[in-house]
């Protein structure tokens, strides 16, 4: 009895994965936008949508 419960042991042992986690690179997002407009009248709101993105999380330059 002792020697099929090492078999099933060993197998088990065996069948598990041999790779190690490696860790993953964070996630770079890309924003872009299209403007039909020249960007002056724009600004303001541009502004709010950077500030707003950065209170999110999302630093350009890092993540974003």
């Amino acid at each position: 009895m002792k020697r099929r419960e090492f078999f099933i042991m060993f197998a088990a042992a065996a069948s598990l994965p041999l790779t190690g986690n490696a860790q993953r690179e964070k996630k770079v997002f890309r924003l872009g936008h299209l403007l039909l407009l020249s960007r002056a009248p724009l600004e303001p709101f541009l502004d709010v949508f950077q500030h707003t993105l950065r209170d999110l999380g999302y630093v350009e330059g890092s993540n974003l």
